[in-house]
């Protein structure tokens, strides 16, 4: 038995270069609320939270008559949750404390502009639009370079201050910070 293979085709060989957009991943919102502890260092704000603390918790024992442990629970977390809205505030994500105010409004002005881009209807309003963009985002990348020099010179010169008053803790902080890199710390399982 033969076998014989017919190697001539009329297909073509076809290669393309294929460019695809994958939509990003969205990122579910977490549940927990952070509060601003930071307030807590200052003694006045930790009197205020401890009194206003102290003053719900007694008007919920006048109250509280024989009630079971479930719904003495809510009724403690939500005393707490009220205390810590009122008083603290909800913490913000400032992801970089380094940049001044300027560079926040020119960051919220490109974000603006990459809608105006997104937006454009016409092949010319868009062009128009991502060249604007373009000198704003320009912008913005100079002035995080000049407030991450600042940040970096303030600090180098608050270090130097440090060493001459031999403050070793507050140094060894001011260095991790300079060098950027953060301690792992580990978590129970």
């Amino acid at each position: 038995m033969t076998l014989s293979v017919a190697i001539w085709s009329m297909h073509h060989l076809v290669i393309a270069k294929v460019k695809i957009k994958l939509e990003k991943e969205k990122k579910t919102e977490n549940k927990r609320t952070k509060y601003n502890v930071e307030k807590l260092r200052d003694v006045g704000q930790k009197q205020e939270f401890q009194i206003e603390l102290r003053n719900r918790f007694e008007a919920l024992n006048n109250i509280e008559a024989e009630l079971d442990i479930d719904t003495d629970w809510e009724m403690g977390k939500t005393v707490i949750k009220e205390t810590c809205d009122k008083v603290l505030g909800k913490k913000t994500n400032k992801m970089k404390d380094w940049m001044s105010q300027g560079t926040w409004a020119k960051i919220e002005e490109r974000k603006r502009s990459k809608d105006i881009v997104n937006n454009a209807k016409t092949r010319q309003q868009k062009n128009e639009a991502n060249r604007k963009y373009q000198e704003i985002d320009k912008e913005v990348k100079q002035h995080c370079r000049q407030d991450k020099r600042n940040f970096v010179n303030d600090l180098a010169t608050e270090a130097e201050q440090v060493v001459y008053r031999g403050d070793i803790k507050t140094l060894y902080n001011l260095t991790k910070t300079l060098s950027n890199r953060r301690t792992i710390k580990s978590k129970p399982h």
